[in-house]
Formats: C-alpha cells, sequence, structure tokens
C-alpha cells in the first residue's frame, strides 16, 4: 500500500475516467477541487477500493455515483459543509473518528453527475445498478463510531448500515407519512428539516437515517427530538 503524508492534491478532474483507484494511504492530507464523478454510464464507473484516510480534509471533492469498497475515514474535516455524495455505492466503508457534515444519497441530483443536468429517466438504468449491487453486499455503511458534526444517509438500505442506535435513528416514508408529525413541539430545526426534505417525492418503500451528531452544538436538542419520534412511532423502534 503506498502512503501519503501532509500532501495536497489540487485540482484534479478524472471524471467518467472509469479508473481504479486501491491500494493507498492518505493522513492529514487536503483534497482541494478535486473530481472523481462519473455520468450515467453504468458499464464505467471509477472503483475507490482499499484505501485509508486518516484526519484528512476535503474541500470542493465530487464522487457521485462511483463504487467505494473496503475504505476507512477515520476523521475527515469538510470545508464548505456539507459534503455530498450522491448516486454512489459502498461495501465495507467505516466512518469514525471526527467527522464534519456528509449528505449520503443514494440517488443522483440533476446536476450533480460528471456533465450537465439530467431527467428523471435517464437515472433509471444507475438506480437499477445500484440495487443489484447491494444485492450481494453483506454491510455498505458502518457509522457507528462516527462522530460527526451532522450526516443523514438516505438511498442506502439502512439493513446495509451498522449504526449505533442510542444516536442514529432509522425513519421510513410509511411511518412518517402515517402519523402527524407537523404537529409535534420539536426543540431544534435539524431532523424536522431533514424530514420535510425526505418525504419529498420519495418512493413508499424508502427510509433515511438521521444521526444527532455528537459534535453539533445542537446534539442535546436533535437527539431530544430523534428520541420523541421513537416514543411517537415515527423512527423505527430498534
Amino acid at each position: 500500500m503506498s502512503h501519503f503524508t501532509g500532501k495536497t492534491f489540487e485540482d484534479l478532474f478524472l471524471e467518467n475516467s472509469g479508473a481504479r483507484f486501491e491500494g493507498h494511504s492518505f493522513e492529514e492530507c487536503r483534497f482541494v477541487n478535486v473530481s472523481l464523478s462519473q455520468d450515467l454510464d453504468v458499464s464505467r464507473r471509477t472503483i475507490l477500493r482499499e484505501t485509508v484516510f486518516l484526519n484528512c480534509i476535503v474541500n470542493h471533492v465530487r464522487c457521485n455515483n462511483i463504487i467505494v469498497e473496503d475504505v476507512v475515514v477515520d476523521g475527515l474535516t469538510v470545508r464548505l459543509d456539507p459534503f455530498f455524495i450522491n448516486g454512489t455505492v459502498f461495501k465495507q466503508v467505516t466512518l469514525k473518528g471526527k467527522i464534519g457534515t456528509l449528505c449520503l444519497r443514494g440517488k443522483p441530483l440533476p446536476g450533480l453527475a460528471a456533465g450537465t443536468g439530467f431527467e428523471t429517466d435517464e437515472v433509471a438504468p444507475l438506480l437499477a445498478a445500484n440495487a443489484e449491487y447491494y444485492k450481494h453486499v453483506d454491510w455498505a455503511l458502518d457509522i457507528s463510531e462516527g462522530l460527526f458534526s451532522a450526516i443523514d444517509i438516505e438511498g442506502i438500505p439502512v439493513h446495509l448500515i451498522r449504526r449505533d442506535p442510542a444516536t442514529q435513528f432509522v425513519i421510513t416514508r410509511r411511518r412518517a407519512t402515517e402519523i402527524d408529525w407537523l404537529n409535534f413541539e420539536f426543540q431544534g430545526d435539524y431532523a424536522p428539516g431533514v424530514l420535510d426534505i425526505f418525504l419529498k417525492d420519495r418512493p413508499e418503500d424508502s427510509a433515511v437515517v438521521i444521526v444527532a451528531g455528537k459534535r453539533s452544538r445542537t446534539f442535546r436538542e436533535t437527539l431530544a427530538d430523534l428520541q420523541m419520534l421513537r416514543e411517537k412511532g415515527v423512527a423505527e423502534p430498534d
């Protein structure tokens, strides 16, 4: 495994390369204006595999619609929060230590693929490929030891996510639409805000993982709100 310490990787555009990046270790490195993003062609997806990131910094990094396998991220500073990752699939990826704000989305968003925006029907082959991929994955993500500023995960099968149920909650669209949670008395804005976004134009069988970020200034309020959602049957009971 090649090891890099304290290096800066800047202005690297490896979009639509179909390349494989594997067997590297990065310690206290900076990634600035770097893109590994892929368009919607599932036959040539970029793969990031068997790589370790230790206390690194990302600033304007894009890695959408790719494949990430056997990767450990232990400490990650996110400039220009949040760090969105869309359309990417994960296999045995561990996120732990102090990590900034992340939003992981299973579905690509318009304009976030490499190249220009795309229409809804163009996304179907990638979503089908992602669903097939997860049929052969024993676990996708382990976030149980992550000390996040904030993180929410949508579009990744929740049964493939290893998490800490005390602070990391699962909410299904079915439960959230059956209960009138809009009239609940929330202590903060984060949990209801994520729920409101999640419920717009999502399939009936979709689910989201919402985390009370232990490094967030609103940790106590968010945790209390998520615990209330669990008590009232909106969040899964675990």
